[in-house]
């Protein structure tokens, strides 16, 4: 049942709880990168595709509402520098023993850009704003978001460039790339449209589909990002409720998690 103004169904899911159905789907995905080897069947993946996506449905909730939004980017600013300096070390680690699989996740480093975005974007809208320094905002983001990060690899050692990098989230370089970032983005200039946002999801989803190279292989292993689609259900049942507190669940349950399966991972292998 929706309400007239806002398409929000009335009975369902609060944020809360899509929440943790994130979090568990993200950990089977993780447990299938990690172990696959092992014996974790590839349909922990299939499910893991609904997570990301989820997540960013909520993110996209929580920004809109938090009382200060420029805390909540450097939080996840943090937060991207705490998990790409274990990237970093695990890589190291992987270096010297192969049996260590690499840590390439950090969906922080997406979130951030995706809610530094959504402050420039408000900021671009303003007219109140001076025109100069509009342009400025845009020169900065470009400079930071894209030059220096993909300079430095090309300036420095690979060593050095990678601590450097910590400190750079690029949209390029991320986890789920760009269009994970316009995704997000999507989510929350359309969060008062949830039919529009559910069709333009579809299509986004869809996208990922193997298409020019279609094989069962391809469409269930190599190419099964378009598995997100199936996310849409439980986002229609999102009742636009909080729900239960908990906020720096995700931030400490996201490192954590991982880095445990990077040592199983070593241990095992």
């Amino acid at each position: 049942m929706y309400t007239a103004n806002n398409n929000i169904i009335q009975k369902g899911l609060d944020g809360f709880s899509l929440k943790i159905i994130a979090l568990i789907l993200m950990t089977m995905d993780h447990m299938h990168e990690f172990l696959a080897s092992n014996g974790i069947p590839i349909w922990f993946n299939w499910l893991g595709r609904l997570s990301a996506p989820l997540f960013f449905f909520t993110m996209a909730e929580g920004f809109f509402y938090t009382r200060n939004r420029k805390t909540y980017v450097k939080r996840l600013y943090l937060f991207s520098i705490i998990m790409s300096s274990g990237k970093f070390i695990s890589w190291k680690i992987s270096v010297g023993d192969p049996s260590y699989f690499p840590v390439s996740n950090n969906i922080f480093e997406t979130f951030f850009l995706i809610a530094l975005n959504i402050l420039l974007i408000e900021y671009l809208r303003d007219e109140n704003k001076d025109l100069y320094r509009k342009i400025c905002i845009i020169f900065l983001a470009i400079m930071f978001e894209i030059i220096l990060p993909i300079s430095t690899y090309s300036i420095f050692s690979k060593n050095i460039a990678g601590i450097i990098i910590l400190f750079l989230p690029c949209p390029l370089f991320c986890e789920g790339s760009v269009s994970f970032i316009v995704l997000g983005i999507l989510f929350f200039y359309l969060r008062n449209d949830r039919k529009k946002m559910m069709i333009i999801y579809m299509i986004f989803s869809v996208s990922f589909f193997p298409f020019a190279s279609f094989s069962l292989k391809n469409i269930f292993h190599s190419y099964n990002q378009w598995i997100m689609i199936f996310a849409i259900p439980i986002m229609m049942l999102y009742n636009g409720k909080k729900g239960h507190g908990l906020k720096y669940l995700f931030y400490i349950y996201y490192p954590v998690h991982i880095f445990i399966f990077f040592y199983i991972s070593g241990i095992i292998n």
